[in-house]
């Protein structure tokens, strides 16, 4: 497998100390132990909030946590917008990883967005964003056995592979290849001009995956498993589809700033966050 030249050290996981399993802070336990790293626990409380834990009750099972998983080496306890708390907690304490939880997305939810959105809205390092559904027992999960990386071959994919390739390498995971050509052939190139006798979607299919399997090679990961896939729906769809087809447990995709119109409708990385049935890693990609 490629060069796997970054490795996360710290990490800041999210948690809301009430009963239950806490899906970030286990996976950010998981890794840290994995790739050596440390963990800082954050607890974000609105000031609007009126049934909360008091603070001491939350240090105490924080401080009990940290007993648990020697992974922990400090607790952030912090009133505010949740979104923000999170966000600057990662600045002051420089971490690499921002790991959070959320559910699958009602509609609606997706339609208003959620506090896990304004993370990666305003996060300017990685996300994890773990499904909470996925994590049914209190303790330290396996480690991820199929990462996959989804590629947009308009643009420059290799920070996106090298965390791809770190993490496949370090949990002895299975690494695959994924693009996606969506809202075909509405959104086709203008120079996209086949022969009557030429099949649209086959020729995208080789076209594309000539181009995925070079990046593939260029990244040192050519005997990886690839795959290009053609439709009329969006990206957002077809990669959580994608990830449930094949058992993915971890998809990997970058995200760049947010514009005015991703603000307003959701970045491709934010739709696949909400859709997708397992953990997502988004990776920050600098302006």
């Amino acid at each position: 497998m490629g060069e796997a030249s970054f490795i996360y050290h710290k990490i800041v996981a999210a948690v809301r100390a009430r009963p239950g399993i806490h899906p970030a802070m286990l996976r950010a336990v998981g890794l840290a132990r994995s790739l050596a790293g440390e963990v800082t626990l954050v607890h974000a409380m609105e000031r609007e909030e009126t049934i909360a834990p008091a603070p001491d009750v939350v240090h105490q099972r924080f401080k009990e946590l940290k007993a648990i998983y020697p992974k922990i080496t400090s607790i952030s306890l912090e009133t505010g917008s949740i979104w923000n708390v999170i966000v600057e907690t990662a600045r002051k304490t420089h971490a690499d990883l921002v790991a959070i939880s959320t559910h699958m997305h009602s509609q609606f939810a997706a339609l208003v967005g959620t506090y896990s959105d304004q993370v990666l809205h305003h996060a300017d390092r990685d996300v994890l964003v773990t499904r909470t559904e996925r994590y049914t027992v209190d303790q330290v999960p396996e480690n991820y056995r199929n990462i996959l990386l989804a590629v947009d071959l308009q643009e420059n994919h290799t920070t996106i592979a090298q965390r791809a390739i770190a993490l496949a390498k370090n949990q002895g995971a299975r690494l695959s290849l994924l693009h996606v050509v969506d809202h075909y052939p509405s959104l086709r190139d203008n120079d996209d001009v086949l022969r009557e006798d030429v099949d649209p979607i086959a020729h995208q299919r080789e076209v594309k995956g000539a181009r995925l399997a070079q990046f593939a090679r260029d990244i040192g990961v050519g005997d990886a498993t690839q795959e290009v896939v053609v439709t009329s729906d969006a990206a957002h769809h077809a990669i959580p589809a994608y990830a449930k087809a094949k058992g993915v447990d971890l998809v990997v995709i970058g995200a760049h700033k947010p514009t005015t119109m991703d603000w307003l409708l959701g970045s491709i990385a934010d739709n696949v966050v909400h859709h997708a049935p397992c953990d997502v890693l988004v990776v920050h990609i600098p302006s």
